[in-house]
């Protein structure tokens, strides 16, 4: 009955330790921690939850993709569902959580901006939308 596990634990103890480097997701899923304990309306409580946890899943989907493009989709749709939590989150007026909802939301925008180049020139900037 041995046979392999269906699960890798690392030196440090970690099971996924590419994620725990990861600030935007680990500030996605301390937002989603702090979303759950939200008291409010079942239907809101209900799109709050499944909001904040779609920002970390799809963080954690996209940092497994071997493409840029690939990454930057995933990456996109949190956004998105980052947007959506904020919105959420000003309807219930849960200001505590607005300053973490905005670090998360950065982090997410900067990990899909195009990155900028200096040309050869010295003055202009070279935008790149691939592999980088």
């Amino acid at each position: 009955m041995g046979g392999p596990s269906k699960f890798f634990i690392f030196r440090n103890g970690d099971q996924f330790p590419m994620l725990s480097n990861f600030t935007a997701y680990q500030l996605a899923l301390e937002l989603y921690r702090e979303c759950e304990k939200v008291h409010c309306p079942h239907a809101l409580k209900d799109q709050l939850t499944r909001a904040s946890l779609s920002i970390c899943l799809n963080l954690a989907e996209g940092s497994g993709k071997m493409t840029t493009k690939d990454q930057r989709r995933f990456y996109s749709i949190a956004r998105g569902s980052c947007r959506e939590t904020q919105a959420l989150i000003q309807i219930l007026n849960r200001t505590e959580l607005t300053t973490l909802s905005d670090r998360v939301g950065a982090l997410i925008y900067r990990l899909i901006r195009p990155r900028a180049t200096p040309c050869d020139d010295g003055k202009r900037l070279f935008v790149s939308w691939d592999k980088q």
